[in-house]
């Protein structure tokens, strides 16, 4: 009997043994895994660091408000004056004329005829060959209102070194009227123009000598020992059928002194 009960006991552990190891290896579901917040982190898309700078026009601009708010102004200030100059507002307009010619002072034109001018030159000449003549302020301008009749209402200054022509560019306001300047500087016995523009603004340096060669072109000089001349710039003045040499020119408050080599009376 004991022994039988030993052989139970025996089964029974035995038994119980064999079903716990079926229940250790049953497979069992797990819950997934919490993600990592900092695998989370990595998972987005990374942001530009100019997105977190102050923006100005649109999020994302890259530039600091400041910088933002000086190209604001400037491109307001560009906008208002291309505005002021195409609609010319007489109210504005006239204070914008009186700042570009301030500075200037128009010499008074006696109204000089063109023809008295010629005869003014005609009469200095004695002779064929070598002559020179004096050309008033007065003269100079009738005769480059009758070979230059686009510019309106031109009058010619004359100072050492130097010929100012100025002429209404823009007649708005009639009695302000907005003047265009040329300037004609002698330097190294040669004329060249060196402005163009208005009192406070010309043109940049490098577009003077287009300028000069633009303004031949319009003179009608087709000589080529006329456009290569340091005078190049005087021969339409005196002569366009091309009869003199300019040998020198001297310039002096109110009037100007050309040496000229003569084969005909110019006019």
């Amino acid at each position: 009997m004991n022994q039988s009960n030993g052989q139970n006991n025996n089964t029974s552990f035995a038994g119980s043994s064999t079903a716990s190891s079926y229940q250790d290896i049953k497979v069992t579901s797990s819950p997934p895994l919490p993600m990592n917040q900092s695998s989370f982190r990595q998972s987005e898309p990374r942001r530009r660091e100019s997105d977190d700078r102050p923006g100005c026009i649109t999020a994302g601009c890259g530039c600091r408000a400041f910088g933002c708010g000086i190209f604001i102004v400037i491109v307001l200030f560009i906008i208002g004056a291309v505005f002021i100059v195409v609609n010319k507002p007489s109210g504005i307009w006239d204070s914008v004329v009186t700042f570009l010619n301030a500075g200037v002072a128009i010499p008074e034109y006696n109204g000089t005829t063109s023809d008295s001018a010629k005869n003014k030159i005609n009469d200095q000449i004695t002779k064929v060959g070598e002559n020179q003549i004096t050309m008033d302020q007065d003269s100079f301008t009738a005769i480059v209102r009758e070979r230059l009749p686009d510019l309106k209402n031109p009058v010619v200054e004359i100072k050492p070194d130097m010929i100012k022509v100025y002429w209404e560019l823009d007649q708005t306001v009639p009695s302000n009227p907005l003047y265009g300047e040329i300037e004609i500087k002698l330097e190294n016995q040669k004329l060249a123009i060196s402005k163009v523009g208005v009192e406070r603004i010309g043109t940049p340096a490098f577009l003077n000598d287009f300028v000069s060669n633009t303004a031949l072109s319009l003179l009608g000089n087709k000589s080529s020992a006329q456009k290569d001349s340091p005078y190049s710039l005087l021969y339409n003045f005196l002569s366009p059928d091309q009869n003199i040499t300019i040998k020198n020119v001297s310039l002096e408050k109110g009037q100007a002194i050309i040496t000229i080599d003569i084969k005909a009376n110019l006019f």
